[in-house]
């Protein structure tokens, strides 16, 4: 027969529940999970049938369900749920559906004498009836359900078998009468011939139906109960009143809806939530609401679909509810059928990084009331079938990763927010339940640098057209992408502008930067393009002023700057030099070098003589060192910003390689900063603002940890002066 490998399970327990309760611990081989098949510990025992390793009998599990073997498969129960529920109300798929196994990591059922199952969909995240696992919903319950058992309406789905009903007994309310005549004429008495009276002898009693015998047996009787005879009413005559009234009767008409106390429910199509309201509602057409009927409505100003499932006394209904048209009749798929005629919002592209790659994603479909994005990391030589999905949990308030093949949860963002955007250290980690589906969310976590942002307009093509496009009629946005050249060769490389310019250029056997609009076109299959950066403004920083040294002052634009510092501060000298994340080589005069010597702690503080703001600095080449052997990140140098102002911001423009939490911007091993994994230390380097809601005369750079790796450089874009 053949060997097939049926999945992890505990080792054997008496009962259902005491496997289900066990940790997975053996793996189980045969033909498959039907009732008859003989199931091995191991794979050789299973080629050869051999009985030492076949199952010994009893109940094991795979934490959803459970089985029962005996010489043999038996039977599923489900570790959570009942074994069956009961489809009724519905004609088509009226049935009993018994446990079945699983699908998607969740039992599934399937029906006893037609061909439907009900299975956990994860298209939707709801529970669906279909003609086959995977296959399109005839029926469903609520999106992004968590329910680990079916959760279809309860007008349709019960727990149980269904029942059959008895069929009447056809004698349960037998009655009958009968008559019976024999035409029977008693004869007339003969005259006495005696004139002397004698006795009258007693006459012996004739049998009128002589000869003639019946047995009756009555199996159930009707008692006809005696009717009450109405008193025939008697004429009392007419009553005369001596009371007479002439003049004008006013009446008071009521004008107004005349409200009950009872609230109209109504079940949302799409979550299943229930809403209620107590006021008069009426269809377009001002009629009453129709019970199990599907109406395109407004709740609490968001369009949906509900069915009308009537009145209900105990609870006072507080939604607004609209009606705006009628669907149809719940029982014939009406919710199928609804159409929303509020447009859909446009949002910007999401960029999800992590150390699987970098995607650009445009939201999809509307869950929970908020946009769902859908991706994948091709290039991943591992586990490239994985599939990922983000999406909104109105459950527990909170934006999820998951990995969608099997259902497992990887991290979430505790943020109400419009669109899922937050770094490595907001997006927080969730335990993995099942070891065998730990590494499916490996890309979601931050070990692997996980984070997520939003571009300015949705993404662009993949797919560059080959000729100049016209000015985009959106914003433009510039990218910075890392291509990993591993031809050895130069290599050409196309590139476009914001005007839609295309430009050929040659790029070097190794790692180079390049600013575009578009995904670089490069056609060389042993080399890699890499999303790095949101932002590739080459305008970021057209001018730079070298700041002063420590104890003196400088000119810039009018503004007289002065330097107090201490610790691990120096400078250098006019040099040209490529630093990270630049594809050209730069040259600077005088930079200000920190945490180079290794001499501890150190601070940098620059003060105006006028308030200023939105000041641009250049900072060149925070490091990160790497274990070569096993690729992990051993120490980080960072730079914390502060200003005199109560509060300030840090924004970033054309910069790799870091995470910026709250003033503090750290070197990060994100995708395409590491260019060799044969080197240790590696750089990021960018252009920041530092801005307030009110103008400042300060800034200090300071050491948070004194992390010895080269040092970082810094000098002086821009600044705004608000005199």
């Amino acid at each position: 027969m053949p060997c097939n490998n049926l999945g992890s399970w505990t080792t054997s327990s008496t009962t259902a529940s005491g496997a289900c309760a066990l940790s997975l611990s053996i793996t189980v081989y045969g033909n498959s999970l039907s009732v008859g098949e003989s199931l091995y510990l191991n794979l050789s025992g299973c080629n050869s049938s051999n009985p030492l390793f076949e199952l010994s009998n009893g109940y094991y599990s795979n934490g959803v369900v459970a089985f029962y073997y005996l010489g043999g498969f038996r039977f599923f129960t489900s570790c959570n749920c009942v074994d069956s529920y009961c489809v009724s109300n519905t004609t088509t798929f009226d049935d009993t559906y018994g446990v079945a196994g699983t699908y998607n990591n969740e039992v599934f059922y399937s029906a006893s004498t037609i061909p439907y199952v009900i299975y956990y969909s994860l298209v939707n995240f709801q529970w669906c009836l279909s003609s086959s696992l995977g296959g399109t919903c005839n029926l469903w319950g609520p999106m992004s359900s968590s329910s680990p058992c079916p959760d279809l309406d309860s007008s349709i789905l019960s727990e149980g078998e269904c029942s059959t009903p008895t069929p009447p007994n056809p004698c349960e309310t037998f009655a009958f009468s009968a008559v019976f005549d024999c035409f029977f004429i008693p004869p007339e008495p003969e005259p006495s011939q005696s004139p002397t009276p004698t006795p009258t002898p007693t006459p012996t009693p004739t049998n009128p139906c002589g000869g003639f015998s019946a047995t009756i047996t009555g199996l159930g009787v009707s008692p006809t109960p005696t009717k009450t005879p109405t008193p025939t009413p008697s004429n009392s005559g007419q009553i005369i009143r001596n009371c007479n009234f002439s003049g004008t009767a006013f009446f008071n008409g009521v004008s107004e809806r005349i409200l009950c106390g009872d609230s109209k429910k109504f079940k949302d199509c799409f979550t299943g939530f229930d809403y209620f309201s107590t006021d008069p509602l009426l269809d377009p057409f001002n009629n009453n609401l129709s019970e199990g009927l599907v109406y395109q409505v407004v709740i609490n100003g968001i369009e949906t679909c509900a069915i009308f499932e009537g009145l209900v006394e105990n609870i006072s209904g507080i939604d607004n509810i609209q009606i705006v048209g009628i669907v149809g009749n719940s029982s014939e798929g009406a919710c199928l059928q609804c159409v929303l005629t509020t447009p859909t919002p446009v949002y910007n592209c999401l960029v999800i990084n992590s150390e699987c790659g970098v995607a650009q994603v445009n939201a999809g479909n509307i869950i929970n009331g908020k946009p769902s994005y859908t991706w994948t990391y091709p290039n991943l030589p591992v586990n490239n079938t994985y599939a990922y999905s983000i999406y909104w949990d109105d459950i527990n308030d909170r934006w999820v990763a998951v990995e969608t093949t099997t259902n497992t949860l990887g991290s979430y963002l505790p943020f109400d927010s419009i669109t899922p955007t937050g770094t490595t250290s907001e997006w927080i980690d969730i335990t993995c339940g099942f070891p065998s589906n730990c590494n499916a969310i490996g890309c979601l976590t931050s070990a692997s640098g996980f984070n997520t942002f939003e571009l300015p307009t949705i993404c662009p093509s993949v797919t560059p057209t080959p000729t100049p496009t016209p000015t985009p009629t959106t914003a433009c946005f510039l990218s910075t992408y890392l291509l990993t050249n591993n031809s050895g060769v130069v290599q050409e490389i196309t590139i476009q502008d914001c005007d839609g310019n295309l430009t050929q250029e040659g790029a070097p056997p190794n790692d180079s930067y390049w600013c575009s609009s578009i995904v670089p076109i490069f056609n060389s299959p042993s080399s890699v393009v890499t999303l790095v950066s949101q932002d590739c403004n080459q305008d970021c920083c057209t001018t730079n002023y070298a700041l002063p040294h420590i104890g003196s002052s400088t000119v810039v634009e009018g503004v007289l700057i002065t330097a107090t510092g201490s610790g691990d501060v120096g400078y250098t000298g006019p040099t040209t030099f490529l630093p990270s994340c630049y594809n050209q080589p730069i040259t600077v005069s005088d930079l200000i070098e920190v945490g180079s010597q290794s001499l501890g702690p150190w601070v940098y503080t620059m003060t105006f003589n006028n308030p200023v703001n939105n000041v641009r600095l250049r900072i060149l080449d925070y490091t990160f060192k790497i274990d070569l052997s096993t690729g992990t990140v051993t120490a980080a140098e960072s730079i914390k910003i502060t200003t005199n102002s109560t509060t300030s911001v840090i924004t970033p423009c054309d910069a790799c390689c870091y995470e910026l939490v709250g003033d503090t911007i750290f070197a990060k091993s994100l995708p395409g900063c590491i260019g060799s994994s044969q080197v240790a230390l590696h750089s990021g380097s960018g252009i920041f603002t530092i801005s307030s809601s009110v103008p400042f005369t300060s800034i200090t750079l300071q050491s948070i940890v004194t992390t010895p790796l080269g040092g970082i450089r810094f000098d002086l874009c821009s600044f705004e002066v608000n005199a």
